[in-house]
């Protein structure tokens, strides 16, 4: 059962083999205008009891059988000892065995659920481990932070898959109002420290289906999926990444985007098979990519971006296409989100006709919860990325909320904005205006806070 685990991997890969490698080249040329390093500070008693008294106690059961509920119940007596061990753990770089131990449990993502490549492995890790990883995720935080690109924008604060797509979109918009062309490159990933050296060696993992569990077997390589340090590192690992594109890129999580503006298609052709060239010759540093499943993009209102463009990608020809989807969001070649709303509309449809045929066996305390809980998001979800849209959009989602509120109240006469009193929610259009006001509202005291911390530090 556990045969899979790690899949084809060099067993006698080691630093010899990358000392050499150019983006290490890159790391040392960037980091060397830094003058400071960063090891790890002991712990002390109050921050292991505030991480006792704040675990997750519907998280599942680990392999240990270790209940963070009883954990929680004892966070003042046990945080003085605990604080001991991890302390030493520090002090000696060394990464418990029985901490490194994992059971990987499946969850399906989408298409066929046959096919073993369409499941999620997430590492349920002992609960004592998942604590020491945020205590030092947050020290590491502190420090590399400041130090990652702002084209990383997956696991960091004041940033997600809303603010991602606000980012690109207004960008490619300008370059659009701008007269220029804008091509895409949607790419497909399958996906110094002693102490962070052995967290990442012989790691045991297992793989539990039901109740049934395979035998222990070491992974030799990658980060477990469902750890708290795994995002942090992931984003470090990845930023070298940034110092080879000379094009504009984003990066969240494993989704990356290559992108490019000019006066024309072949211009924007160029250049994207400049930058692809390079991330799928940093992709093959142990990365498993999916060249077949890249997709391209060309936007713009002209001749120019009627033409098609040809990206020949190690040795694969990248399918192009009129709209990509990133981030859950449909983005089409003229930006208008058009076959977005579509989609989104049809899905809430679909969900407010079963609301609608149930209506009278649900009582109404519980179709509102319902609703917001299962329908709602739909419309919401990014919205403010399609907030300029066709007024005809606009209308066709506000016409589902008022169908869904009709079958939760099963009233016909009432009119929309008396559904919505009584629901005590807003409208879509305010609400997606709320939601910018308040981006705007983060936005500018935090740039206001960092000028002002600037200011401070120069007097």
């Amino acid at each position: 059962m556990a045969k899979g685990i790690g899949g084809e991997q060099p067993d006698d890969l080691t630093e010899g083999h990358l000392i050499e490698h150019s983006s290490l080249h890159l790391i040392s040329l960037h980091m060397a205008e830094s003058n400071d390093s960063f090891c790890f500070r002991p712990v002390n008693h109050y921050e292991v009891k505030d991480a006792l008294e704040n675990l997750n106690t519907r998280k599942a059961i680990r392999y240990e059988g270790l209940q963070p509920r009883i954990l929680k119940l004892v966070a003042e007596e046990l945080a003085p000892s605990l604080t001991r061990i991890l302390n030493t753990t520090i002090e000696y770089g060394t990464w418990l065995s029985d901490w490194k131990r994992g059971v990987w449990v499946t969850v399906y993502k989408s298409n066929n659920r046959e096919e073993v490549k369409n499941y999620r492995p997430i590492t349920v890790l002992p609960t004592i481990d998942k604590l020491f990883e945020k205590l030092l995720g947050k020290q590491f935080t502190e420090y590399m932070d400041p130090k990652l690109s702002n084209s990383l924008t997956a696991y960091r604060k004041k940033n997600g898959c809303e603010t991602t797509l606000l980012r690109l979109v207004e960008k490619w918009k300008l370059d659009l109002d701008s007269r220029k062309v804008v091509g895409v490159l949607s790419s497909d990933m399958r996906s110094a420290l002693n102490l962070l050296r052995t967290y990442f060696s012989h790691r045991r993992n297992r793989v539990k289906l039901g109740p049934v569990t395979s035998q222990w077997k070491v992974t030799i390589r990658g980060c477990p999926q469902g750890s708290s340090l795994g995002p942090l590192l992931w984003n470090s690992f990845q930023n070298d990444l940034t110092y080879i594109t000379e094009e504009g890129i984003s990066m969240y999580a494993d989704d990356h985007q290559i992108f490019a503006s000019g006066s024309s298609a072949s211009i924007v052709e160029e250049k994207l098979l400049s930058e692809g060239s390079k991330i799928i010759k940093w992709y093959k540093n142990l990365l498993q990519v999916n060249v077949q499943k890249y997709q391209s993009m060309l936007m713009g209102s002209g001749t120019e971006a009627k033409n098609s463009i040809n990206l020949h990608i190690d040795g694969t020809d990248t399918e192009q296409s009129k709209s990509i989807k990133l981030l859950g969001v449909l983005l089409d070649s003229q930006l208008n989100f058009s076959e977005h709303i579509t989609l989104v509309c049809k899905k809430a449809s679909q969900q407010i006709g079963v609301l609608s045929r149930l209506r009278k066996l649900i009582p109404t305390y519980a179709k509102l919860p319902l609703y917001k809980a299962a329908i709602l998001p739909h419309l919401t979800y990014c919205s403010i990325i399609w907030h300029f849209c066709r007024a005809s959009h606009k209308r066709k989602a506000e016409r589902l909320q008022e169908r869904a509120l009709r079958a939760v109240f099963n009233d016909k006469s009432l009119s929309y904005d008396g559904l919505l009193k009584l629901a005590e929610i807003p409208s879509l259009v305010y609400r997606r205006l709320q939601d910018i006001a308040i981006l705007m509202f983060v936005a500018k005291r935090t740039y206001f806070l960092v000028k002002y911390r600037n200011y401070l530090c120069q007097k």
